[in-house]
C-alpha cells in the first residue's frame, strides 16, 4: 500500500496554521487532521487498534485476478477461501522506507499464485492507520506469500517503522466478500480473548504464589507453632544421687 511521504520538522512548522482545520506539507500531503489537535497518541497497541476510523478511505478498491476493472468479481469465489487482514500505524519519520517496502511487497502480491484479490484503506484520523484486506484460494497460497523474503523483511521492520500493528485471518465460505467492519469486529474479539488470557495467566500466578506460601507455612517446625516443652530435670540437680 502506498503511504504518504515524510515531512521534516521545519516543513511541518512552516506549513501548520492554527486557524485552519488541517495543514498541508509542501508536497501537497494533508497529513494531520484538526482532530489530532490536543490528542495524545495511544500508549499501547490496543489503544491504536481500538481507535475510531470515521474517515477510513479506500485507496485501492478490490483488485486481483478475480476482479474486473470496476472492482467487481469476474468469477465465482471458491467454495471456501482464506481471508487475511493486517493493519499498522506508521511513524512519520519512517514513512519513506515504509512506502518503499509497501511497493516491493505489492509488486509481488499481485502476481502471487492463489491470490483472489485485496482492498486497501487508510484513516488519517486514527493516526494514519493503514489496512490491507486480502483473500486467498487456500491457506497454502497465503503462507507462501507470507514466507517470501521481501514480505518477511517488511514484517521484521515493523517494530521500527510502526507504532503498532495487528492482524487476523479466517477461513470462510461466505458468498459476500469480507468488509473492514467485519475485520474490526474480529480483531476486537481477538484482543478481548488475548486480554482474558493475560488475566487468566496473572490469576494463576497469584494462585500459585498463594499455594507456595501456604505450603511453606505448613512445612515450618511445629516448635514455632506451639509452646516449648519444659526441659527434663537432671537427677543430680534434684539431689537424688
Amino acid at each position: 500500500m502506498t503511504t504518504a511521504p515524510a515531512e521534516t520538522p521545519a516543513a511541518v512548522a512552516a506549513a501548520q496554521d492554527a486557524s485552519s482545520d488541517e495543514y498541508t506539507s509542501p508536497d501537497g500531503w494533508v497529513s494531520r487532521p484538526a482532530s489530532w489537535a490536543g490528542r495524545e497518541r495511544p500508549a499501547t497497541a490496543d489503544g491504536y487498534a481500538e481507535g475510531d476510523e470515521p474517515d477510513l478511505r479506500v485507496v485501492y478498491g478490490w483488485v486481483g485476478p478475480y476482479f474486473d476493472e470496476d472492482g467487481k468479481l469476474n468469477r465465482e469465489l471458491p467454495k471456501t477461501y482464506v481471508v487475511a487482514e493486517s493493519n499498522g500505524w506508521p511513524k512519520p519519520e519512517h514513512e519513506p522506507e515504509a512506502a518503499e517496502l509497501n511497493g516491493i511487497v505489492l509488486n509481488e502480491f499481485f502476481g502471487y499464485p492463489g491470490l483472489i484479490g485485496g482492498v486497501f484503506a487508510v484513516s488519517e484520523y486514527n493516526w494514519n492507520s493503514s489496512r490491507a484486506l486480502t483473500v486467498w484460494e487456500d491457506e497454502a497460497s497465503l503462507e507462501a506469500f507470507l514466507a517470501n523474503d521481501n514480505h518477511v523483511h517488511a514484517v521484521n521492520r515493523m517494530n521500527t517503522l510502526a507504532y503498532a500493528w495487528e492482524g487476523v485471518r479466517w477461513t470462510t465460505g461466505d458468498r459476500a466478500l469480507p468488509t473492514f467492519e467485519e475485520v474490526r469486529v474480529r480483531l476486537a474479539a481477538k484482543r478481548a480473548a488475548r486480554r482474558a488470557e493475560r488475566e487468566e495467566r496473572r490469576r494463576r500466578r497469584q494462585e500459585l504464589k498463594a499455594q507456595e506460601a501456604r505450603a511453606a507455612e505448613q512445612a515450618a517446625p511445629e516448635a514455632l507453632d506451639s509452646p516449648a516443652e519444659p526441659p527434663a530435670v537432671c537427677p543430680y540437680a534434684a539431689g537424688r544421687v
